[in-house]
């Protein structure tokens, strides 16, 4: 067998180095790309609130402003045509007793 010459020998060393460092490269490179991946979802779900997920309005933030809510053109309160919901009287003979409440002054005029 013919004996490597000196420089051969360290071409071939150095090459070796570089052939391991390109495999770590590769593998670095990889968990970077991984890492990068997890970091934005680890953000989207850091910026989940009520408005943008299901979460429910009280697992934001204390002093989270509400949304505004969208004008209906309606004005609040019972709308016209809506059947009432009140409770009926009672018949007379189920009353035990009866209060007359009178007002001391007039609400109009004092």
């Amino acid at each position: 067998m013919a004996e490597l010459d000196p420089k051969d020998a360290r071409i071939a060393e150095l090459e070796a180095q570089v052939a391991a460092r390109d495999a770590v490269i590769v593998e670095l490179m990889a968990k970077v790309e991984a890492l990068t991946a997890r970091v934005a979802e680890l953000e989207a779900r850091l910026s989940q609130n009520s408005s943008n997920s299901s979460k429910p309005p009280s697992a934001d933030a204390p002093g989270t402003p509400r949304p505004a809510k969208k004008p209906t053109g309606r004005s609040p309160g019972g709308q016209p045509g809506h059947k009432k919901h009140e409770r009926s009287l009672l018949p007379p003979e189920a009353v035990q007793h009866v209060i007359e409440l009178v007002p001391q002054e007039c609400k109009g005029c004092g």
